[in-house]
């Protein structure tokens, strides 16, 4: 059996018997607490969706199929825009919840289980890549900035939220995403429904 790697579709392998993806890509969706910071962010997110706060943080994950690696693009409160990079020992993807396995050192496996929705067919590695070289700010999230972000009328926004910015590293339309970012509740919501 012969393996191919096509040059116009870099994200799937063409063998004799089937067609598969190297790379998923995953929006997660945590409830994430912040230090010192969580209710405020909550209450600011509360007035800004008009609805209960169930999520607080969303980014994308894309998995390496090949390599067990899984790459998390996000917003994170203390360094800004990062990449991180973990290997994992077993995924699975079922619904709308995706659970990750790692060895533990001591030999066993731990699981982590999120909300997450499978965009694979909207985004593609090489995409998603360009488009965080795009967009990238060395401007970090603090609780002013996130402020100064969801007030409607302040045109003065200096950083990405987090939702705003997995929307945009999804879409490519970086401009309605900055100005205008969606809380990671609507963000599920449009995604889902």
């Amino acid at each position: 059996m012969t393996t191919q790697i096509m040059n116009n579709l870099p994200d799937f392998i063409v063998c004799k018997d089937s067609v598969y993806s190297l790379y998923r890509v995953y929006i997660i969706f945590t409830a994430q607490k912040i230090p010192l910071w969580t209710p405020l962010l909550r209450l600011g997110l509360r007035h800004y969706q008009g609805t209960k706060v169930t999520y607080t943080h969303s980014l994308v994950a894309l998995v390496d199929l090949q390599q067990e690696a899984i790459f998390w693009y996000e917003m994170d409160f203390s360094r800004g825009m990062a990449v991180y990079q973990s290997e994992y020992d077993t995924i699975h993807y079922e619904g709308s919840t995706l659970t990750v396995g790692y060895d533990t050192f001591y030999g066993g496996t731990e699981e982590e289980t999120y909300t997450a929705v499978d965009v694979t067919t909207h985004v593609t590695n090489t995409e998603l890549n360009e488009r965080w070289n795009e967009y990238l700010t060395d401007e970090r999230l603090t609780p002013w900035s996130l402020l100064k972000h969801l007030t409607p009328a302040n045109p003065n926004k200096i950083t990405w939220t987090c939702s705003g910015l997995t929307e945009a590293l999804l879409t490519g339309d970086a401009y309605r995403c900055y100005i205008s970012p969606k809380s990671p509740d609507q963000l599920l919501y449009t995604l889902t429904h």
